[in-house]
Formats: C-alpha cells, sequence, structure tokens
C-alpha cells in the first residue's frame, strides 16, 4: 500500500511538472525592459490606429522578445512568477517607468537642441552673410556668399 502511495505521488507530481509552461524566468531588470519597450510599442500602435487594425501581439512583440533573448512562453511564464509576488513585480513595473522617463528625458532634449540649431540656421539664412546647404551625408555646410560687396567689407 504504501508503495502504490508512494507511486501515485510521484506520478502526480510528474504529471503536474509535465503540464506547467516550458519557459524559463526571465531575471527582473531584463524583464523590466521589456515592459518598457512593450509600453512603448502599445503607445506606437495607439497613435497608427491603422496598424494596429494588422498588428498581431504575438507577432507584434517578437521582436522585442528577440533582441532579449526570450520567447513568448519565458514572458507568460515570467508574468505568472512575479504576479504571485506583488511587491516585486511592482518593482519592475517602477523600474520600467523609470527608464521610459529616462529616455524620454534624452528624446526632449535632443530634440530641444535640433530645435535650437534650426533656428540658429535660419537667423543665419536671414542674415543672408552665409549660404547654408545640406551636404550628400545630410550635414548642414555654411558657405560664405561669393558676392564682391561682402568680400570687400570682411578684409
Amino acid at each position: 500500500m504504501k508503495k502504490f502511495i508512494g507511486i501515485l505521488l510521484i506520478f502526480t507530481l510528474l504529471l503536474t511538472a509535465s503540464c506547467q509552461r516550458k519557459g524559463r524566468i526571465i531575471p527582473e531588470k531584463k524583464f523590466s525592459k521589456i515592459y518598457a519597450e512593450m509600453f512603448i510599442a502599445d503607445q506606437w500602435l495607439i497613435q497608427n490606429r491603422d496598424e494596429k487594425k494588422r498588428a498581431d501581439t504575438l507577432w507584434f512583440y517578437r521582436p522585442i522578445f528577440e533582441k532579449y533573448g526570450c520567447t513568448m512562453e519565458d514572458y507568460l511564464v515570467s508574468v505568472d512568477h512575479y504576479l504571485e509576488d506583488p511587491d516585486k513585480f511592482f518593482k519592475i513595473v517602477d523600474r520600467a517607468k523609470t527608464q521610459i522617463l529616462k529616455e524620454k528625458t534624452v528624446i526632449e532634449k535632443e530634440r530641444d537642441m535640433e530645435l535650437a540649431a534650426e533656428s540658429s540656421l535660419r537667423r543665419i539664412r536671414a542674415s543672408s552673410v552665409v549660404t547654408v546647404r545640406l551636404d550628400s551625408c545630410g550635414r548642414y555646410v555654411l558657405e560664405p556668399e561669393c558676392d564682391e560687396i561682402l568680400w570687400r567689407n570682411r578684409k
């Protein structure tokens, strides 16, 4: 009888283990980066409604999972795992939020620098002292105008 109960217990454990999803738990820091990118991707979909109709969720997030070397199964197993500990899950989401805010700050600084550069170029063009053009690489090139009066005034 004890042998039967032991075999039944082992069989039950094996059956339970085989029914679980196959996948590994993604480390917390990597998981928060994945969440941040998924959130940004979701925002892109919200802004591009036409694409939302064509986007299949599993395929839409696939490049994000591939970037971090994991699968949808890994993600689902990780979600189940981290939801068991709400404090840990909150830390992951909070870390993702912090990452998004840092990226937002960097993007805003870059945008402000571009706006300042464009403003400076508009002032230079308006003064007509210099010709501004784009070279083949897309960089701005400043060239003095060839007007003789302009050259005489510089000497």
